[in-house]
């Protein structure tokens, strides 16, 4: 919440941006517990290839349906896809996956609340994009939040 009133006064397109966030979070709450179902019976590699290609095929279709270009990004962007294709999704989202077998999915759900908080960390070592002071909060209170669920599962 601390996060999303940091922006308020940015306008529409800041509460849009905001709805697009909670949308996100329910379709990953959707994702995890259906993962964990899947995980019982799929080994992780099965499961995250017909995940992967489930969603290439859906960011591919939303593509040509939108009219977006498919070559011609230049190499800085190629190079940021590929790195967002092996950092966060091979060795993120894979993980969060393998996981889902041996751990609750509350938990796995929990472990996700990182990503914006990494994500904000990353900003400021690689781009000097310093985060509000709204944004710091709420990403210490994320941070205490899991800290306290974490010492509670143990």
């Amino acid at each position: 919440m601390a996060v999303a009133l940091a922006d308020s006064g940015g306008g529409g397109t800041a509460l849009r941006g905001n709805l697009f966030a909670l949308t996100g979070s329910v379709c990953m709450a959707v994702y995890t517990m259906l993962g964990a179902v899947c995980r019982r019976t799929l080994s992780t590699t099965v499961y995250t290839t017909l995940v992967y290609t489930s969603a290439a095929g859906t960011v591919l279709a939303a593509a040509l349906a939108g009219g977006q270009a498919l070559i011609g990004w230049g190499p800085v962007n190629l190079l940021a896809g590929l790195g967002m294709a092996v950092f966060c999704t091979l060795l993120g989202h894979s993980v969060f996956s393998w996981g889902l077998k041996y751990l609750p999915p509350a938990f796995i759900s929990t472990a996700n609340l990182l990503e914006p908080v990494l994500a904000s960390v990353w900003g400021l070592l690689l781009f000097r994009e310093r985060p509000g002071v709204l944004v710091v909060f709420g990403g210490t209170l994320i941070l205490l939040g899991i800290g306290l669920y974490s010492r509670e599962e143990a």
